[in-house]
């Protein structure tokens, strides 16, 4: 048996400026499968798949540049009738340029901005990604009931390769600031100052070479067998293991496993399923490369109890799970994205200066300390669930409670050890190792219900599925003076900000407030307050904010047939979390570009409406910062999908080589129901969000 896929897309851009109109990414691949059987007690399976991915785009931030230029920065071609007729000087620059267009120039600018992102898309060059990407899978299956009835082998090996670069050209450009004059009330150019000089050098750059190559290999025995039609029992014994190698990486990413695992059910009601895994980890010290992860899992089918016979329930399963999982995933550091040899202690040279007897050696520096008792991060679990049907499948449910915490995260505990165990300064210096101390939790559940009812012709579903969690910081690594600063309770995926008692109103107030540690402040900028009384106002003071995450998340689906039609709709639902206001839309200071909320600013004439602080041309250190002023709910309800499908009759097909034709339309992110939509539906640096709309037929011959 064998099978064989291939496609291809092409997505255009929104822009069509310059070389942007060229703007590209697609995609083609080719996969194929095959199934064979070698022998009435072997089969293997094979596949294999071939990916071509491309991106092309004009050297230019279009959207990065646009939202934060100011709009005479940002502007299209002027006209060579502009130049004064007398300034052949000017005349004579701009003719030697490589790039007009339709008799216009560029317009260049300032000193601080010479390029501008219209000039970029026309003349700057383009760059190419490239990746290909190849896999190969296959497996072996040997049915070994001659020597013991319901024993299996099996065996798997494959490979996964990929390579990337760029490819483009870099140019240079001429850009030409003019300097405006009204004669007679004509505008005129009467001179003008060219920044830097057209250079094409003709040559493709070809630069971020990279590839990632991965093969993993895996043998299995399986046992499945039925004892006097009650006892039936399954078992499987597994070693696995897998190998990345990356470039730029002098170290190999090694995985390897060796797995248990016992299951058993009485008469289909009572289950119960011990599994074991003992993975080994390089990342850690000699002694503790070797773990012991175990799960055990029970479960209880009550509907085929003697109890709920003829009751409302078709289907009711009762499961536990407990387990601990030790993985090494999380043994990473910022300036070691590997994790290896983070036990050992790191010594090199360092500084500028070193003793009078040294000579010209440098300082010993320590960038951390030993540590041969780390071990695994390990994941401790607990979930149960109910799930069954009632009333012939009218209602299907499935409801699971789960608690994991995460034991062990690595972390340089400064916390733990003498404050002389790190040099402040230059050059800097610790003996502080990398320890297994931070605990994290997360408690939630999880639930899905379906209603399915038929009415005359029409048959309905109607589902309904969502998470709600909470994350912890149980245990961390902080020195802090203040309590309401500990992270310990808190949710980890927060902000962290000063919290705003409105405007300053004049400068009295001022003065009678706290001191304000970030920048001089005026009538009109934001006041915060003084959570610890110290007298002023800095990184004491801030307090936990809210999650940037939605602790609930649900979905909502239907779906109508009505004869040979099918109506889908699906939408999703988030509560609980928050956002921050904190793009270049929203904080504004100095030569940056303004958006229309400054209408709303401060000034002594609107303080008692404004919603926006002064305007000022400084850097705005003290209003610019995360603070409650800036946040704001994402609760939201998206109408994501919308679809029909008409699925043409078999008596119409019928004596026709097509065994079934449909026709659909869909349409994606159709609606969004929240209070801050437009906030949520704007795009500041990016290309702007898209409402998707498709149509499309699917055929069997």
């Amino acid at each position: 048996r064998y099978y064989t896929t291939t496609g291809y897309y092409r997505e255009s851009s929104l822009l069509k400026v310059g070389k942007t109109e060229d703007n590209y990414v697609s995609r083609f691949f080719v996969r194929g499968n095959v199934d064979m059987q070698l022998h009435k007690f072997i089969t293997a399976q094979a596949d294999a798949n071939v990916t071509f991915y491309d991106s092309y785009s004009a050297n230019v931030d279009w959207w990065g540049q646009t939202a934060t230029l100011r709009p005479h920065l940002v502007t299209p071609f002027i006209p060579l009738s502009y130049i004064e007729a007398t300034d052949q000087n000017s005349l004579n620059a701009v003719l030697n340029s490589s790039y007009l267009q339709d008799g216009k120039f560029f317009f260049g600018g300032t000193q601080q901005h010479p390029t501008n992102p219209v000039a970029d898309a026309y003349a700057a060059g383009d760059s190419k990604f490239v990746s290909r990407q190849f896999q190969f899978n296959t497996r072996f299956d040997v049915n070994l009931s001659p020597l013991l009835k319901g024993l299996y082998f099996r065996a798997k090996y494959g490979i996964d390769y990929a390579s990337t670069y760029n490819q483009g050209y870099s140019n240079s450009y001429a850009t030409f600031a003019p300097t405006w004059s009204n004669y007679n009330g004509e505008d005129i150019i009467s001179s003008i100052t060219q920044y830097g000089k057209d250079e094409k050098s003709g040559t493709e750059n070809i630069s971020n070479s990279a590839y990632r190559y991965t093969y993993n290999v895996s043998g299995q025995f399986d046992y499945q067998n039925t004892f006097n039609e009650d006892h039936n029992v399954f078992g499987m014994i597994l070693a696995n293991a897998w190998q990345t190698q990356r470039s730029g990486h002098y170290h190999r990413t090694t995985n390897a496993n060796l797995g248990f695992q016992a299951s058993y059910n009485y008469q289909h009601k009572y289950y119960a399923d011990f599994s074991v895994a003992m993975p080994y980890s390089t990342k850690l010290p000699t002694g503790n490369r070797v773990a012991f992860s175990p799960t055990v899992t029970l479960g209880w089918n009550l509907a085929n109890e003697k109890f709920l016979e003829n009751s409302i329930f078709d289907n009711l399963m009762l499961t536990a799970s407990v387990g601990i999982i030790n993985q090494d995933l999380d043994i990473t550091a910022s300036d070691n994205e590997d994790g290896y040899y983070l036990y050992k202690t790191v010594v090199q040279k360092g500084g500028w200066y070193s003793w009078g007897d040294n000579g010209v050696l440098a300082a010993t520096e320590f960038q951390r300390g030993n540590n041969p008792d780390m071990t695994y991060v390990k994941r401790k679990e607990f979930t149960a669930g109910l799930r069954g049907s009632m009333w012939s499948n009218l209602i299907n449910f499935d409801i699971n409670f789960f608690t994991s915490k995460m034991d062990g995260g690595l972390v340089r505990p400064g916390s733990l050890y003498p404050n002389y165990f790190t040099q402040i300064g230059y050059p800097s210096s610790s003996i502080i190792p990398y320890v297994n101390f931070n605990v994290d939790q997360r408690t939630g559940f999880d639930f899905s219900v379906y209603a399915n009812k038929k009415v005359g012709e029409v048959d309905l579903t109607l589902g309904v599925s969502g998470m709600y969690y909470k994350s912890t910081a149980k245990k961390c690594d902080e020195n802090i003076e203040f309590s309401y600063l500990s992270a310990v309770g808190r949710a980890l995926n927060g902000y962290w900000g000063l919290e705003s008692e409105g405007f300053f109103r004049d400068e009295a107030e001022i003065t009678s407030a706290p001191t304000q540690t970030f920048g001089d402040v005026k009538p009109g900028d934001i006041r915060y307050k003084d959570q610890n009384n110290d007298g002023k106002i800095d990184d004491n003071d801030r307090v936990f904010l809210g999650r940037w995450d939605s602790p609930l998340m649900s979905g909502i689906n239907l779906t109508v047939k009505w004869r040979d039609f099918t109506f889908f709709a699906m939408g999703n639902l988030y509560l609980g979390g928050h956002g921050m206001k904190d793009n270049s839309y929203y904080w504004m200071s100095g030569d940056s570009k303004y958006s229309e909320i400054a209408r709303n600013r401060w000034t002594p004439e609107t303080a008692a409406t404004a919603t926006y602080p002064r305007l000022t041309t400084t850097n705005g250190a003290n209003n610019l910062r995360t603070s409650d002023f800036w946040i704001y709910k994402n609760d939201r309800f998206n109408l994501s999908q919308v679809q029909l499908t008409y699925a043409m009759p078999q008596n119409v097909l019928r004596g026709t080589f097509i065994k079934g034709l449909s026709f659909f339309a869909n349409a994606n992110n159709l609606l969004m129901i929240a209070k801050e939509r437009k906030v949520l539906e704007m795009n500041v640096g990016s290309a702007p969000q898209t409402r998707f709309y498709q149509l499309g037929f699917k055929g069997t011959f």
